[in-house]
């Protein structure tokens, strides 16, 4: 929520629409490589995390419930929430995935020990997906043929991974130890993860294919990991050479390559979409130290901080996790937001790319106490423009637009004015620039409601 005062401020002014007034210069609007990062509402509690998004834009994800009462999951899409219940009694449910039908995947949570892979219909039923003949299944993965896979104790109590299918769960088997699991799958069935190695004391990333496991190639050292599959078969995850940290590789076709990334004293690779956009985590060079998300714009590219696709001025003090993207480039995770929150209360996010596609000035003459304008240019002519302000940067949806087709990037906006273009494509509003706004920056975009179309973004500082 933005502070008080700016809501004053904003409400405070008396904009008045009014005909095309032209200025002499402004910056054109271009593509840009910044997202807006929409915070996600939860189910009341103080800690909500967000761990998959379809391809629809559709979020799942874990939330406490209101005083902390208990976890459950959640499917959150464009603004409203639907709290998911456990299986039976139980009080305590999380899901880790969700498809592009709705079905969730995850785990109820019952007394002691005893865990069950769960899965929720798109109606919100849970389905007991059963076990490996122990006490606990966690779900980690679904795919869009309602495959699920996962990990879950035998009976002889070692770990094994397992694939779920319309109710049927089969182990997957170890490579030469006693202990596996799986943690992702693509819509070819492709499932990868880890398998200890004899004796126990050393395991390798892996995958699955036809039910059969197979070794993936590490680097020479002891330790390795696949967290991530798309449908090209590309694997992404962790490799040790032989004397070194952890190194973030992508593997296809059983080759394996390592992923560049800024000096650090390890990272990994976690998850992959089908158009090559990879994200992990890079260590800051301490445990004591928070790691740092990141994002590799392909297999091919330097690792990004995540920050550096954040807007301006944005309130999120610390990305604690990436924890799914999808073939949009939306990205889901949690961290902290605001002064309040802490490693016990988190925010549920969803990072999604901006498009526009028409050019915002900045107010002229921008002067505390003056009459300024602010103008929309190579706007549709005859198109209602909405202009917004705040204080911070962010995101917000645009009312009626689904969020995988545009969102702004600002932090609670308030609507400033409104006007329509002329046949030059120009909209126009003129305002009283407060005295208030001396020396401060303030945040501008504009939107088109009728298409979904949003302006660039603009951070002006006034005198």
């Amino acid at each position: 929520m933005a502070p008080s005062h700016l809501r004053h401020l904003l409400h405070s002014q008396k904009w008045l629409c009014m005909c095309v007034v032209c200025v002499s210069v402004y910056v054109p609007a271009s593509g840009s490589d910044k997202c807006a990062i929409i915070v996600m509402s939860g189910l009341g509690g103080t800690d909500t995390s967000a761990t998959g998004i379809n391809n629809r834009g559709v979020v799942t994800g874990t939330a406490w419930t209101l005083n902390n009462a208990v976890y459950h999951p959640f499917v959150y899409h464009n603004g409203s929430t639907l709290e998911l219940m456990p299986l039976g009694e139980s009080a305590y449910a999380g899901a880790t995935d969700i498809n592009m039908e709705r079905y969730v995947a995850g785990r109820t949570d019952g007394s002691g020990l005893d865990a069950r892979a769960t899965l929720w219909t798109p109606e919100g039923k849970p389905v007991d997906m059963g076990n490996l003949g122990g006490s606990m299944t966690t779900a980690a993965e679904i795919n869009n043929l309602l495959q699920a896979v996962g990990y879950g104790e035998t009976a002889e109590g070692d770990t094994h991974a397992f694939m779920w299918m319309r109710g049927d769960m089969t182990d997957l088997g170890t490579l030469s130890g006693d202990h596996s699991k799986a943690y992702s799958l693509n819509n070819n069935g492709i499932t990868v993860g880890l398998s200890w190695l004899e004796g126990n004391f050393v395991f390798a990333a892996c995958y699955w294919e036809d039910g059969v496991i197979h070794e993936l190639p590490g680097l020479g050292g002891e330790f390795s990991r696949a967290f991530g599959v798309n449908d090209h078969n590309q694997i992404v995850g962790y490799a040790r050479p032989q004397y070194g940290n952890r190194t973030p590789v992508v593997w296809q076709q059983r080759w394996i390559r390592r992923l560049r990334y800024p000096n650090s004293s390890g990272a990994e690779a976690h998850g992959i979409n089908n158009n090559g956009v990879i994200i992990g985590s890079m260590e800051k060079g301490s445990w004591s130290e928070y790691s740092t998300e990141i994002v590799w714009p392909s297999p091919d590219y330097m690792a990004v901080s995540v920050y550096k696709l954040l807007p301006p001025n944005s309130r999120w003090g610390y990305i604690a996790n990436l924890s799914d993207i999808n073939d949009l480039n939306q990205i889901v995770g949690s961290g902290n937001y605001g002064p309040n929150d802490d490693v016990f209360n988190r925010h549920a996010f969803l990072l999604t790319p901006v498009y526009p596609s028409f050019d915002l000035t900045q107010f002229s003459p921008g002067i505390s106490g003056q009459m300024s304008t602010i103008e929309a240019h190579n706007v549709p002519p005859g198109a209602t423009v909405h202009f917004l302000g705040a204080r911070w940067g962010g995101g917000a949806l645009i009312p009626t637009c689904e969020v995988t087709k545009n969102a702004l990037q600002l932090e609670d906006p308030r609507q400033l004015g409104t006007a329509v273009a002329d046949e030059g494509g120009v909209a126009v509003i003129e305002g009283l620039i407060p005295d208030e706004w001396a020396g401060r920056e303030i945040l501008f975009q504009a939107f088109i409601r009728d298409s979904c179309e949003i302006s660039n973004l603009v951070v002006q500082t006034f005198e």
